[in-house]
């Protein structure tokens, strides 16, 4: 039997990340960046998990950000809302990423 599985990370309050950190997590998550860990993980003697798994959006996100799943009934949504910018007149959350998820 396969059951969906979701992780949901964000941050409304850290630290900005610089340069050189942007650069590596972009690297990671690119393919050539799967395919270069994965071969570490290989010399090193670690299999490959069974699990089957893939990413909800196109590349990593570096402001802050608050997630959260709405449960409607049966169904599931995963919404991920960062801040406007501080000099706007009222602070608002603006949707980057909304997907139902069952």
């Amino acid at each position: 039997m396969k059951s969906p599985v979701y992780q949901a990370v964000g941050s409304p309050l850290r630290n900005l990340l610089g340069l050189p950190e942007r650069l590596a997590m972009r690297f990671g998550w690119s393919w050539l960046g799967e395919r270069v860990g994965k071969t570490f993980a290989r010399s090193a003697g670690i299999e490959e998990s069974p699990l089957c798994w893939h990413l909800m959006h196109e590349k990593p996100w570096f402001e802050n950000h608050i997630s959260t799943i709405e449960l409607r009934g049966r169904y599931a949504v995963l919404k991920v809302e960062k801040p406007t910018p501080e000099h706007t007149r009222e602070p608002r959350l603006r949707p980057i990423l909304e997907r139902r998820l069952t």
